[in-house]
């Protein structure tokens, strides 16, 4: 990304859009609504107010992924410019492991929109949907084992369609949804696996990921460590076990890390990562951190604190000083995510383990992280999992006489 992301630029509708494609992705969108309330109505997990609330939530994100491009409400990304030409098989090559393994798992979809862009924009938002509906299904089942009320539903998909990132990044090509749809399964998996079910799905959540993202690989194994370790108050014998644990994971990481990517984990490799970020967009002013000449880990632990900071708060200047009311758009993000980090520390008791998680892989993000617009788009997968904790804390200070509309197993 550059400097553009805060322009209001956007490519011209008929750059997007045909006749026929718009007729593809509406009849896509009416299929998948049906066959998604359908489901819902089904399973006595929701009630009918909240089957209500998801099809007016999906007609809502609809409605914005069609009418977006029109009235050039959104900026540009570079990014989308290849991932236009990987939706209409013009011919898109990239070096990236990543964009490449992303185009075959893309492939149903793409087959389905018949590589048009406005249909592909519809599957893909449907998914985003999707992976709400497994993320409340895992939420359920964590609630379940702790005994805590879940929230309401019908607030949960209200803010997960109207989060500024999920409007910026799932309403255009991009592939931020198949990551969300990724870590949804994972977290899901992780909730069936406290009883000794899901693992299959742990397994395809790192996969798709993967798949996304290679150097994902880095943090799954560590997620999944976190996660377990934190889910029940720790005692010193939990705690032993994780310092025991998190190394094991942490050599398992780096291993896969390298086999996959062909990087080394040392602090050199990611010193240069920044070194030449900072000299590739050092004009735009939107790269942050590039003067860390790091030779050893303990030189990366200090500089960590700062560089976590600038990860959550972007686009405020921690270690940039661009004039954060020239990215709107962002700015937008941030006061969005305020109440999910409110909700992290209120609902800390109750969803130890989710957010000790989600921590963890904020502190690693921030270490690779290097831009500004990267950071808000990077942090979006990890807190769109905690988005369900600020529903239940909606639940606990609004709507406290009220029983949640939801109906837990």
């Amino acid at each position: 990304m550059r400097a553009d992301l805060v322009t209001t630029e956007f490519p011209k509708a008929a750059a997007y859009f045909t006749s026929h494609d718009l007729l593809i992705g509406l009849f896509w969108g009416a299929v998948s609504l049906a066959l998604l309330l359908g489901y819902m109505t089904k399973h006595n997990r929701y009630d009918q107010e909240s089957v209500i609330h998801f099809g007016l939530a999906y007609l809502f994100f609809l409605g914005f992924i069609l009418i977006s491009p029109f009235i050039s409400l959104l900026p540009t990304f570079p990014d989308t410019a290849l991932f236009v030409e990987i939706i209409k098989l013009d011919g898109a090559t990239h070096p990236s492991l990543g964009v490449v393994l992303y185009q075959y798992v893309s492939a149903p979809l793409r087959i389905l929109a018949w590589n048009g862009v406005f249909a592909f924009l519809v599957l893909q938002g449907t998914l985003y949907l999707c992976a709400a509906l497994i993320l409340w299904r895992a939420w359920q089942l964590y609630c379940k084992e702790k005994e805590i009320v879940t929230g309401r539903f019908s607030g949960f998909i209200w803010l997960v369609v109207v989060y500024p990132s999920a409007l910026l990044f799932i309403t255009i090509p991009l592939r931020e949804f198949l990551l969300i749809f990724a870590i949804s399964i994972f977290m899901l998996g992780l909730a069936k696996s406290i009883n000794g079910k899901g693992w299959w799905l742990i397994f395809v959540g790192v996969v798709l990921s993967v798949c996304v993202r290679p150097q994902l690989i880095l943090v799954f194994p560590i997620f999944f460590v976190v996660y377990r370790f934190f889910f029940n108050k720790p005692t010193p014998v939990r705690w032993l076990a994780i310092i025991l644990a998190l190394p094991i994971a942490g050599g398992i990481a780096i291993a896969l890390f390298g086999a996959l990517t062909g990087y080394p984990i040392t602090p050199e490799f990611f010193a240069g990562v920044r070194a030449a970020a900072f000299e590739r967009y050092g004009e735009s002013g939107m790269v942050y951190g590039g003067d860390f000449a790091w030779t050893s880990f303990l030189e990366m632990a200090l500089s960590l604190p700062l560089l976590f900071l600038q990860f959550i708060l972007a686009p405020l200047p921690v270690l940039h000083s661009n004039p954060p009311l020239q990215m709107k758009a962002l700015v937008l993000d941030l006061l969005y995510c305020l109440p999910i980090y409110l909700a992290a520390i209120v609902m800390f008791k109750q969803a130890r383990g989710i957010v000790m998680m989600v921590l963890a892989g904020l502190v690693l993000f921030s270490l690779w992280e290097f831009y500004i617009g990267g950071a808000v788009r990077h942090r979006f997968p990890l807190l769109f999992v905690l988005i369900p904790l600020v529903s239940a804390m909606l639940t606990r200070v609004v709507w406290v006489n009220q029983e949640s509309d939801l109906k837990r197993d």
